[in-house]
C-alpha cells in the first residue's frame, strides 16, 4: 500500500536488521563516543576504497557513453547486450570474492606487507577462477545469444 516507498522501507528495514544481527554476533558494547584515531583509520581506508569504486564505475560506463554519442541506438543495444553476459559471469565471481576478502583486508590494513601479500594472493585466485569463466562465456556466446535472444541479436556475439 505504500507504492515505491515500500522498496525504501524494505531496504532500510533490511539494513537495520543486518546491523542488529552483526552487533549481536560480535557482542561488542556500543558507544556513542567519538574516537578521532579510529575515525581517521576508517576514513583513510574507506576513502581509498571509494576512489577505487568510483574508478570502477567510471570504467564500466564510459564505453557506453562514447558509443551512444558516436553510434546509433541499435549498435548501443548490441554492445550493452554483448557486454552484459561476460560482465554477469565474471563480475559475479569478483563481487562474491570481494565480500569475502574485504573483512580480511580490513583486519590486516595496519600491516602493509601482510595486506599486500593477501591482496596479491586473492588476486591470483580470482584470476584463476574468472579467466576460465570468461573463456567459457566466449565459447558458448553464439549458442547462448541464439537460444536466449534469437538470431536478431547475432551482432552482439563478437562483443561477448
Amino acid at each position: 500500500g505504500f507504492g515505491v516507498w515500500s522498496l525504501a522501507f524494505g531496504q532500510m528495514s533490511g539494513q537495520i536488521t543486518a546491523s542488529i544481527a552483526y552487533w549481536r554476533v560480535t557482542r561488542n558494547q556500543l558507544s556513542l563516543a567519538f574516537d578521532r584515531k579510529i575515525a581517521y583509520r576508517l576514513l583513510s581506508f574507506g576513502t581509498k576504497l571509494s576512489v577505487i569504486t568510483f574508478v570502477g564505475i567510471l570504467s564500466q560506463t564510459v564505453d557506453q557513453v562514447v558509443i551512444a554519442r558516436y553510434l546509433d541506438a541499435s549498435q548501443l543495444g548490441y554492445f550493452v547486450l554483448g557486454s552484459m553476459l561476460p560482465e554477469l559471469a565474471v563480475m559475479g565471481v569478483c563481487v562474491s570474492a570481494s565480500q569475502v576478502f574485504f573483512p580480511t583486508f580490513s583486519r590486516v590494513q595496519a600491516k602493509p606487507r601482510l595486506l599486500r601479500a593477501s591482496y596479491l594472493l586473492s588476486l591470483k585466485y580470482v584470476v584463476m577462477i574468472t579467466f576460465p569463466v570468461a573463456i567459457g562465456v566466449a565459447i558458448v556466446a553464439e549458442d547462448f545469444v541464439t537460444i536466449a535472444y534469437s538470431e536478431l541479436w547475432a551482432a552482439s556475439v563478437p562483443i561477448i
